[in-house]
C-alpha cells in the first residue's frame, strides 16, 4: 500500500502495528555518461519543467540579458504551455536577448526521449520559486548535468555530496556563475562529481524495487 503526505500519517494512526516502508519519490531513469561537447566562453543551458509562473522562466530570461556578449549561451527550453500568457511574455523577453544568447523552445519531452536529449545538455537553469521534489532536477545530475536552481526545492544539501548546484536568487550571483561555467575548456562533468549523489540515490531507488512487500 503506497501512501504519501497526511495520507501516510492518516494510515498511520489507523493502522499503528503495520509494517511501514519509506520509499523515495521514484525516477527510473539509470545514471549516464554526458556526451555534450564543451566550447570555451560557450555554455548549453536548459529547462525542463512546465511553462508556468511559478517555475519562474521570465526570471531565467531577464538574468540572460545580462550576460556578457564574450560568452556564447544556448538555452534550450522544453516543458508543455501550461500557461499562454505567461509564455507570450516570456516570448516578448527572449526578442530582446543579445545576439551572442540563443534561446529555443523545444517542445515537451515524452519520457523515453529525457535521457538521450539531458545526455547532450550542460547545465539544468530553474529558478522555480516552489517544489515539492523536482524530478527535472534529478533527472539532469543522472545525466551528469549541472543545476542552478533556487532555495526553495528539497535539494539543498546536493553541495554537502560534492554535486556541482548552485542556490541564488541573487542575479549578479547566477550571472557570474553562468559567465564562469562558459569560460571553462571542459564542462565540469569530467571531474565526475555531478552525478556522486545522483549514484547513492539511484542506489536506493534500486533497493526499493527489489524489496518484497510480501513476506
Amino acid at each position: 500500500w503506497l501512501v504519501l503526505g497526511a495520507e501516510a500519517i492518516k494510515f498511520e494512526n489507523k493502522f499503528p502495528k503495520s509494517k511501514q516502508f519509506f520509499a523515495p519519490n521514484l525516477n527510473v531513469l539509470p545514471v549516464a555518461k554526458n556526451i555534450s561537447s564543451k566550447e570555451k566562453n560557450s555554455i548549453k543551458l536548459f529547462y525542463l519543467s512546465r511553462i508556468s509562473p511559478v517555475k519562474n522562466l521570465l526570471f531565467a530570461i531577464e538574468i540572460l540579458k545580462h550576460i556578457s556578449p564574450h560568452y556564447k549561451i544556448e538555452y534550450s527550453i522544453y516543458g508543455n504551455l501550461e500557461d499562454n500568457e505567461y509564455w507570450k511574455q516570456c516570448e516578448t523577453e527572449i526578442s530582446k536577448l543579445q545576439k551572442n544568447i540563443s534561446v529555443k523552445y523545444k517542445g515537451e519531452l515524452p519520457f523515453h526521449q529525457i535521457q538521450s536529449q539531458l545526455l547532450n545538455e550542460q547545465v539544468l537553469f530553474l529558478p522555480t520559486l516552489n517544489e515539492n521534489f523536482g524530478h527535472s532536477i534529478v533527472e539532469s545530475l543522472l545525466c551528469g548535468c549541472a543545476a542552478i536552481i533556487s532555495n526553495q526545492t528539497p535539494w539543498n544539501d546536493l553541495e554537502k555530496n560534492n554535486v556541482k548546484v548552485y542556490f541564488s536568487n541573487n542575479e549578479k550571483n547566477i550571472i557570474k556563475f553562468i559567465e564562469k561555467s562558459a569560460e571553462c575548456a571542459l564542462i565540469y562533468k569530467t571531474t565526475g562529481t555531478f552525478t556522486n549523489l545522483a549514484k547513492i540515490y539511484y542506489k536506493n531507488i534500486q533497493l526499493f524495487l527489489q524489496y518484497n512487500f510480501f513476506e
